[in-house]
C-alpha cells in the first residue's frame, strides 16, 4: 500500500485537516478528535526529515517532547495506580507531541491563515447562536454539555477564553487596517471585537475570563508597542474595566462572591466552589510535598487525592482535578517536571517575541493558557489544551520563519529593491548611488 502522497496534494490536505479540526474544537470533542488523527495520519509520513531537523533545534520545539518524554518514563514509577490510569495521564501530556508537528507543517506551508481564520470564523458563528438564544431564550444545544444562559454548548469557562482570544486578534486587525485607511474593515473588525467582548463580560462571565483579558491586552501592548502606547492603553484598560464594574452587577457579583465563598467554606463549612480550589491546592501542596523531585508518577493523581481524604477523614469525594496546572505536573512528575513544564511555556512565549499577527496571537495564546492555568488545568482540559496546541504550533511556525534559508534572502532582496525603485526618490542624486546599491545587491544574493 503507497502511504506517501504526491507532496503538493498532502499539504494541502493537511493544512485542510488542520483548519477543520480547529474550526470543531469550540463545537464537539469526537468531531475534533476524528480530524486532528485524520491531519496526523495524512501529514506524518508525507513529511520531510530534513524539516524535522531544523525544527528540533529550537527550544520551543523539543521541550513539549522532552515533558512527554518525562511523562511516559514517570509511568514507572506510578506505583500503585492502574495502568489505565497512567495511560490516560500520559495522553494528557503525549498531545504536546503535536506541537512540533505543526511547527514542521506550517513553517513552510502557505496556508496557515486557513487555521486562525476557521477559529474566527468557527467561534463567530457560535457568538450569534450565543447572542440569539439571548434574545430568544433558546435553550442549549442538545448534547453540547451546556446548561448555562447564552451558553449553546461546553460551559462559560470555554466560551469565555474563546472569545477573548478572537477579541485579541480582531483588536490587532483593526489597529492594523487603520494604519492601512481600510475604514470598512476596521469597523467590522472593531464591531466583532465588541459583540465578544460584550458576550464575555454580560451574558457568561467568568471569573478567569475577566481576570484574564485586561492582564493579557496589556502583556500584548507591553511586548510589541512602544511604551508611550503601553501607559495610554494600559489606562484605557483601567477605565474600561471601571466602566463596566459599575454597568454590571453579575460582574460584581461574581468577583466579590470569592471573599463570600471562602469565608463560607471556612466558618460555615459550605461547599462553594472558591472554598473548594483553597481546599484543592492545599491538598496538593501537601501531596508535592512527600515525592518533590520526581513526583507520583503519571496518573497518580486519583490514588494521591484518595489518600490524602483518607488521612484527614474527610467525607468528600476525593477529587481528581487540583485546578492549577502547576500543581497537577508537580505531583505527577515532581520539580523536574515543573521546570519542564514553565520552561516550555518560557520558551513559547519567548519565541513570540516577533512583530506580526504571528507574534501577537501566539503570545496572546501562551498568555492566556498560564493565566488560566493558575485557576484551572488548561494543558489537561480539551477545548483549552488544543487551542494551546494549534496556537502556538501555526504562529509558532511563522514566527520560526526568520531569515534562515535562500528563499527569505530572496525576499529581502525584493524589499530591497522595491524600496529603491520607489518613486519617493525624488532626485538622481539620491537615486544614483541607491541604484548602484542595488545592482550590487542583486549580484551579491544571486551568488
Amino acid at each position: 500500500m503507497k502511504w506517501r502522497m504526491e507532496p503538493q496534494a498532502a499539504s494541502k490536505l493537511a493544512d485542510g485537516l488542520a483548519a477543520a479540526a480547529v474550526a470543531a474544537i469550540p463545537w464537539s470533542t469526537s468531531i475534533a478528535y476524528i480530524l486532528i488523527a485524520a491531519w496526523a495520519i495524512v501529514f506524518l509520513p508525507n513529511s520531510d526529515p530534513l524539516a524535522w531537523r531544523a525544527v528540533m533545534r529550537h527550544p520551543a520545539a523539543y521541550l513539549p517532547v522532552a515533558l512527554a518524554a518525562l511523562a511516559a518514563i514517570g509511568m514507572v514509577w506510578a506505583f500503585g495506580v492502574p495502568w489505565g490510569q497512567r495511560l490516560e495521564g500520559l495522553v494528557s501530556f503525549g498531545k504536546l507531541l503535536a506541537i512540533p508537528i505543526l511547527f514542521v507543517q506550517f513553517r513552510n506551508s502557505p496556508r496557515a491563515h486557513w487555521v486562525l481564520l476557521a477559529f474566527l470564523v468557527s467561534c463567530s458563528a457560535l457568538l450569534a447562536l450565543s447572542w440569539f438564544q439571548v434574545v430568544t431564550g433558546l435553550k442549549p444545544l442538545p448534547r453540547g454539555g451546556s446548561t448555562s444562559y447564552g451558553v449553546p454548548v461546553r460551559d462559560y469557562i470555554v466560551q469565555s477564553q474563546e472569545f477573548i482570544l478572537c477579541t485579541v486578534g480582531l483588536i490587532y486587525l483593526a489597529f492594523m487596517t487603520i494604519r492601512q485607511r481600510r475604514w470598512p474593515l476596521t469597523l467590522g473588525c472593531a464591531a466583532l471585537a465588541l459583540l465578544f467582548l460584550a458576550n464575555v463580560f454580560f451574558i457568561a462571565p467568568s471569573r478567569t475570563g475577566l481576570v484574564t483579558f485586561p492582564l493579557l491586552l496589556v502583556i500584548l501592548v507591553a511586548a510589541h508597542m512602544r511604551l508611550s502606547y503601553t501607559l495610554g492603553i494600559a489606562c484605557a484598560v483601567v477605565a474600561t474595566c471601571a466602566v463596566v464594574w459599575l454597568a454590571s452587577p453579575a460582574i460584581q457579583k461574581r468577583i466579590l462572591g470569592i471573599i463570600t465563598e471562602v469565608q463560607d467554606a471556612r466558618s460555615k463549612h459550605i461547599s462553594t466552589s472558591a472554598g473548594e480550589r483553597l481546599e484543592y491546592w492545599t491538598s496538593s501542596l501537601g501531596i508535592v510535598k512527600t515525592a518533590p523531585a520526581i513526583g507520583h508518577g503519571t496518573g497518580s493523581i486519583r490514588l494521591m487525592f484518595e489518600r490524602a481524604a483518607a488521612e484527614t477523614d474527610s467525607k468528600k469525594r476525593p477529587t481528581t482535578n487540583p485546578h492549577n496546572q502547576t500543581l497537577m505536573v508537580a505531583i505527577q512528575l515532581g520539580i523536574a517536571g515543573t521546570a519542564l513544564l514553565f520552561g516550555m511555556w518560557f520558551s513559547h512565549f519567548i519565541l513570540f517575541r516577533v512583530g506580526g499577527l504571528a507574534g501577537w496571537v501566539g503570545m496572546a495564546v501562551v498568555a492566556q493558557n498560564f493565566i488560566g492555568s493558575l485557576f484551572n488545568n488548561h494543558l489537561t482540559d480539551f477545548t483549552q489544551s488544543w487551542i494551546y496546541i494549534f496556537g502556538v504550533g501555526v504562529a509558532g511556525a511563522l514566527a520560526l520563519k526568520a531569515p534562515q534559508g535562500h528563499d527569505d534572502f530572496g525576499s529581502y532582496r525584493s524589499k530591497i529593491i522595491n524600496v529603491i525603485d520607489s518613486d519617493n526618490l525624488e532626485n538622481d542624486v539620491v537615486r544614483k548611488p541607491l541604484r548602484t546599491f542595488r545592482h550590487r545587491a542583486s549580484s551579491e544574493f544571486a551568488t
